[in-house]
């Protein structure tokens, strides 16, 4: 991939942080927070699994799904914590970041020891991840 290329797929992330956080509102109030942020879940677990794809559209967009539904988690994460633990927002909100960057540190962590380890190569290693965020949607379904 040229430089150019690979600037892209690092934008392309961040483009979608701001359209998407922009219009996150919306989706919530037509929506609900709950329907919004399962779709969100689903797009991200959608997005991983296109990123795994070996053609290089599939990893743009991917990557695209994957920012897009990171900012709507992004922006109804912390209205909702502070809507069902009003009284500990503070605490759920610190908890809250703390288990992103536990997952994230994890998923970094995790993924070349299934690539190589498990025989798995870098694309069903990254692919992997992709069931988490279904089963996440699957957990959060009595929630709405």
């Amino acid at each position: 991939m040229s430089n150019s290329l690979l600037v892209l797929l690092i934008t392309l992330p961040l483009l979608a942080f701001g359209v998407v956080s922009i219009a996150t509102p919306l989706f919530a109030r037509r929506f609900g927070i709950g329907v919004t942020l399962l779709g969100a879940m689903l797009l991200l677990g959608i997005g991983i699994a296109i990123r795994s794809i070996d053609r290089v559209p599939a990893l743009y967009f991917g990557t695209l799904l994957l920012g897009i539904a990171i900012a709507f988690g992004n922006v109804l994460l912390p209205s909702l914590t502070k809507r069902n633990f009003s009284k500990s927002s503070g605490f759920i909100t610190s908890l809250y970041a703390s288990v992103m960057v536990l997952g994230a540190s994890l998923t970094v962590g995790l993924s070349v020891p299934f690539a190589e380890v498990a025989g798995l190569g870098w694309r069903d290693s990254l692919g992997v991840w992709a069931v988490l965020a279904i089963v996440a949607a699957i957990v959060w379904l009595p929630e709405l």
